[in-house]
């Protein structure tokens, strides 16, 4: 919510889009979202949503993973869904992604090894 209040408050942003998986999750904040009718909110998987034709200037990757439950580690996440964006955003962030940690590539972004610790090792590397 603090990264879509911040965006609301800019007159100069026109759309925001909101991807959430987790109905919990929605049902949770949506009620701390602006009204705001440049605001939509999709109920997906960021990994499956439907981008077509959009872009974006900025997009900001609010993800979480079980580590517990067998889930891959939250960097190779940060990866694979920037990665999947990369063509459609000019700018993009995402907490526990530290800028040290990425490089941009032509393909999109890849994990620095020696920047982040060994769970990140599934993701490959730029040619």
């Amino acid at each position: 919510g603090c990264v879509v209040r911040g965006a609301i408050a800019r007159p100069e942003v026109t759309h925001i889009d909101v991807v959430e998986r987790d109905p919990d999750v929605l049902k949770l904040v949506r009620r701390y979202l602006p009204k705001d009718i440049r605001l939509h909110v999709h109920r997906a998987d960021a990994l499956e949503f439907a981008i077509g034709g959009r872009r974006w200037d900025f997009a900001w990757h609010d993800l979480w993973t079980d580590r517990a439950a067998g889930e891959p580690s939250l960097i190779s996440q940060h990866a694979k869904v920037m990665n999947r964006y990369a063509e459609h955003v000019g700018w993009q962030g995402a907490w526990a992604f530290p800028r040290s940690a990425r490089k941009l590539c032509k393909d999109g972004f890849a994990i620095r090894p020696r920047n982040v610790s060994s769970a990140a090792q599934e993701v490959s590397q730029c040619p």
